[in-house]
């Protein structure tokens, strides 16, 4: 009987050490998808192949589709859902910005441009899911990145 208890207890550590790694996997993979995402979107922004990036409160037209194309070759999800304007204001708070995420977006992430003494940069924000399938709730939590200046002033 008592090597009956110790396999049995030696199987349930293995079985909640397997559960634990895969959940850890999972995690750190759309963890690296989201960096992936934010860092595509910030190189397609910082691209000097455009004639500018954004005017007014408007996001170039050519930059949307790039950006829609290399999300849709990456496999990003896709969410209507766009809290963008409370997800900007909680990373930067009071800062002056413009939203330039438009509400038709196919993919979710939010970009904003802020003007300083020098010239305009931009803030990108994507999202790690992280789905639990028992529960069936999903998960998201915000990457944040952010260009150099790339406009100067007029």
């Amino acid at each position: 009987m008592k090597e009956a208890i110790g396999n049995s207890m030696i199987f349930t550590l293995v079985i909640t050490f397997v559960s634990i790694f895969i959940i850890f996997f999972a995690g750190f993979t759309n963890y690296t998808k989201a960096f992936k995402v934010k860092n595509r979107i910030i190189s397609i922004l910082e691209d000097r192949k455009y004639s500018y990036v954004s005017k007014g409160n408007v996001l170039n037209s050519e930059i949307t589709d790039d950006i829609r194309d290399s999300l849709s070759s990456i496999g990003y999800r896709t969410e209507v859902k766009n809290t963008c304007e409370e997800d900007l204001r909680k990373r930067f708070g009071n800062k002056e910005f413009t939203n330039l995420t438009t509400s038709n977006n196919t993919h979710r992430y939010c970009i904003a441009s802020f003007k300083t003494s020098k010239g305009y940069y931009y803030a990108t924000i994507a999202y790690m899911y992280f789905e639990i399938p028992l529960i069936g709730k999903t998960l998201n939590f915000p990457v944040y990145g952010e260009t150099r200046i790339i406009g100067l002033l007029d």
